[in-house]
């Protein structure tokens, strides 16, 4: 898994969420 991917999904999500 990228880590770059994964922060950018954590971080779509966290916007999502918010």
């Amino acid at each position: 898994m990228d880590v770059s991917s994964l922060k950018a999904n954590v971080f779509v999500g966290t916007a999502i969420i918010d």
